[in-house]
């Protein structure tokens, strides 16, 4: 939790966030894995992602050509289910659930 607040404290977060509407994998596939790894930390450290509006970008990536990128997606989506009761919500509201289950 320690080196995600770093990164936080940085204020990289929104620019990480939007390169998740990249379409050269080679600078979105970095991108999903470190908002994946924020994502990882506390509930404040998700809310934080959230915060930078980083769900608008998963319904494409739950539907990317590339399987790397969709295993990416649903486990960041994953994590964020594992937070709060209003994080959970905000996945559903994105209308995110269906969109994993299909991309499993």
């Amino acid at each position: 939790d320690d080196q995600i607040q770093t990164v936080l404290n940085s204020g990289v977060a929104p620019h990480l966030v939007s390169h998740l509407g990249q379409s050269d994998v080679r600078v979105l596939t970095p991108a999903v894995r470190a908002v994946g790894n924020i994502v990882t930390g506390s509930e404040s450290q998700t809310q934080a992602a959230l915060d930078c509006g980083c769900l608008s970008y998963f319904s494409v990536l739950l539907q990317h050509q590339k399987e790397s990128i969709k295993k990416e997606a649903v486990w960041t989506i994953s994590n964020i289910t594992a937070g709060t009761k209003a994080q959970i919500q905000a996945v559903i509201d994105h209308g995110l659930i269906p969109l994993v289950i299909n991309a499993l």
